[in-house]
């Protein structure tokens, strides 16, 4: 009896691994042997996300690209590493000045995040729509160069971000401001007096996919990690709160999210014990490097060993993360952790739907490239499998002289291109448990033109 299997979408040499059926349609039909065949779709502008965390030593710095191309660079390191090290980067992937960035955002304003802002503008850099801010009044050198760049591009003078403003990033995919400068998402509020407490904070998300940033937000001290600081306050806490199930405004789901960029290059300052257990994330990054002040030891033993490898179990009662950095910090001492792996520029990309993609350059100069201990580059299952982009309302299939008629309904279809009909002659590898699909030999047999986007019956 042949059996007849869902195959796999693909999109130009990709492959999405979401099924399209989830049930086997056995037919017995006239055919020398048995044989597999299958339907699925092709979609045409079903891209990636992209974040990427560049190494610019101390400070901090992300370049984000939506699926549907929307650039947002988010801080650009300390004065010297706009030029020195955010502009090589993007160019090194393909982001030219020509190609114009679409939105910055600096969340809060200490040098270590913005001082670079003007030197990428003054190397070609424009923005199209909004160059993003905390509002705070907190002022420097290398915050009046950034605001009269700023002043030249087309988005104009900095702009305040409103919190719950959501930036379109194309096929679904968005970054929402959770928090900025006290005010939380869902109404909330802290009292916060340090700059870096009025960090705002934003959350990235593409179908089952969630990054979660927020600068150098405050966490408070907590004494069942170890972590304490005299400055700033529990902020983090009422951000992740609110955004959790049963929250002001709920949007992870109790799984938490994929990806944590570690608040304040990992300082006892933050990243407390309520932040990782109710955000629970398969993977924590951490900003880092040679120009902190003696005696800071970023990252800290307290931050990385006790909290993000779940180390305090008394209060971190949620499995461990892979930490990522982007290089040792410099100068170390007796406080600083070496237990997450220094791999340089981190990479990470996703569909939405099933996984999400972790890699590195090893673009290392404090520490060792640790890339190859770290796993890299290394596949992620979503904590949320995002939502299928085809859903079907029947499948059904007829035998037909020597082959079949296969005849299906769609409900649903989002950047749907066709249908590819693939078949594969499969004797000789069935076993006790059946025929193997892994074994097949898939060969498309003919396509179907589907629908593009549709929310109506399509046959």
């Amino acid at each position: 009896m042949p059996t007849y299997l869902p195959r796999f979408f693909r999109t130009f040499g990709k492959y999405f691994p979401f099924l399209l059926l989830s049930l086997l349609i056995l037919l017995s039909l006239p055919d020398s042997g048995p044989r597999n065949a299958g339907a699925f779709a092709t979609t045409t502008s079903f891209d990636s996300l992209e974040i990427h965390v560049i190494n610019v030593g101390w400070g901090a710095s992300i370049f984000v690209r939506g699926p549907n191309g929307t650039k947002i660079l988010i801080e650009a390191g300390n004065t010297g590493k706009g030029k020195g090290k955010v502009v090589p980067y993007l160019k090194s992937i393909g982001i030219l000045p020509i190609d114009t960035l679409d939105y910055t955002i600096a969340g809060h304003q200490h040098s270590d995040h913005l001082g670079g802002m003007s030197e990428v503008v003054d190397s070609g850099y424009t923005v199209r729509y909004k160059n993003y801010y905390n509002g705070s009044t907190y002022s420097t050198t290398a915050v009046t160069r950034w605001k009269n760049a700023a002043m030249l591009t087309p988005a104009g003078a900095l702009d305040t971000i409103p919190v719950g403003k959501q930036i379109d990033l194309g096929n679904g995919a968005k970054l929402t401001c959770i928090a900025r400068n006290g005010k939380i998402i869902g109404g909330g509020t802290v009292a916060v007096s340090d700059e870096n407490d009025r960090s705002i904070a934003a959350l990235i998300q593409y179908g089952g996919f969630d990054f979660l940033w927020a600068s150098d937000l405050g966490g408070g001290s907590e004494s069942c990690t170890g972590r304490y600081t005299a400055s700033q306050v529990d902020v983090e806490t009422a951000v992740i709160t609110a955004i959790s199930p049963g929250g002001a405004h709920p949007m992870i789901s109790s799984g938490g999210i994929d990806v944590l960029y570690v608040n304040h290059h990992g300082s006892e300052s933050s990243t407390n014990s309520n932040w990782m257990n109710m955000s629970r994330p398969a993977v924590a990054v951490i900003s880092t490097g040679s120009g902190q002040t003696s005696g800071w030891d970023f990252p800290r033993i307290n931050v990385v060993d006790h909290v993000l490898l779940a180390q305090s179990s008394s209060c971190v009662t949620v499995p461990p993360a892979l930490v990522l950095q982007t290089e040792e910090g410099n100068p170390t001492g007796s406080s600083t952790s070496y237990d997450g792996y220094c791999v340089g520029d981190i990479v990470i990309k996703t569909d939405g739907v099933s996984k999400f993609r972790v890699s590195a350059d090893g673009a290392v100069t404090e520490g060792p490239d640790e890339r190859i201990a770290a796993g890299l580059p290394r596949l992620f299952d979503l904590d949320d499998p995002g939502p299928l982009p085809v859903e079907l309302a029947s499948f059904n299939a007829m035998p037909s002289g020597l082959g079949a008629e296969l005849r299906w309904t769609t409900s649903t279809e989002v950047n749907s291109e066709r249908f590819d009909i693939q078949r594969s002659d499969v004797s000789g590898q069935q076993s006790a448990v059946g025929i193997q699909p892994s074994a097949a030999r898939w060969v498309t047999v003919a396509s179907v033109a589907a629908h593009g986007t549709s929310t109506s019956v399509q046959l």
